[in-house]
C-alpha cells in the first residue's frame, strides 16, 4: 500500500513541473477588501484572489482523501494544487476563504505532507517550506499521519493526519500573467 502512495505522490510531483513557481514571493501585505478581506480580483467566479502570491483560492465541500483532493485541484484549475502557505497573512487568508465558502471552522486539507520521508514536510507544488502554524503537540505522527489539515482545534492551526481521512479542501492556482 505504501508503494502505491509513493508512486501516486511521485506522479503528482513530476507532472506540471513547468507550472511550478520557484520565484521569491513579493513583500506581503494583508489587504482588507470587502467584509471578509476577500476579493475576486482577476480570478474565476467563486475563487478569491491573494495578491502577494498572485494566486486564486476556492473552498470545496466534498470530503476526499488527500491525494484525491489534490487530483481534484489539478482537474478543476490549470496548474491547480492544494494550497501552499508561506506566511501568517496567507494562512489567515485561507482561513477566510474556508469561512466565506461556508466551511466555517471545518478541518480542511492543505498541500503539505511528509509522505516520502517522515518529518521532512514538503509542499505539493514544491515551493519552499519555511512557514508553519502547528497546533500544540503537532506534528506528532500518531498512527502514520503524513498529510496536513488546517483549522485543527482552532482556526488556522495545523495538524498531521492520515492521508486516507476524508476532509474538505481548498484548491489554488497561480495566475501566470496579471
Amino acid at each position: 500500500m505504501m508503494l502505491v502512495w509513493v508512486l501516486v505522490l511521485t506522479a503528482l510531483l513530476a507532472s506540471d513541473v513547468a507550472g511550478a513557481n520557484n520565484s521569491t514571493e513579493p513583500e506581503e501585505t494583508l489587504q482588507n477588501i470587502g467584509c471578509h478581506g476577500l476579493s475576486r480580483g482577476p480570478c474565476a467566479t467563486h475563487w478569491y484572489y491573494y495578491r502577494p502570491a498572485r494566486s486564486c483560492y476556492r473552498f470545496f465541500h466534498h470530503r476526499l482523501p488527500w491525494v484525491t483532493a489534490e487530483h481534484y485541484c489539478r482537474r478543476v484549475a490549470r496548474y491547480g494544487h492544494l494550497p501552499s502557505i508561506r506566511s501568517c497573512h496567507q494562512n489567515a487568508f485561507i482561513s477566510r476563504v474556508i469561512y466565506a465558502g461556508r466551511g466555517g471552522k471545518q478541518s480542511t486539507w492543505i498541500g503539505l505532507n511528509d509522505i516520502c520521508r517522515e518529518r521532512h514536510f514538503r509542499w505539493i507544488d514544491r515551493s519552499p517550506f519555511r512557514y508553519a502554524r502547528w497546533a500544540h503537540g503537532e506534528p506528532n505522527n500518531s498512527g502514520n499521519e503524513d498529510c496536513v489539515e488546517t483549522n485543527f482545534r482552532h482556526v488556522g492551526l495545523w495538524n498531521d493526519i492520515s492521508c486516507h481521512t476524508r476532509r474538505r479542501f481548498v484548491c489554488s492556482y497561480k495566475l501566470h500573467c496579471d
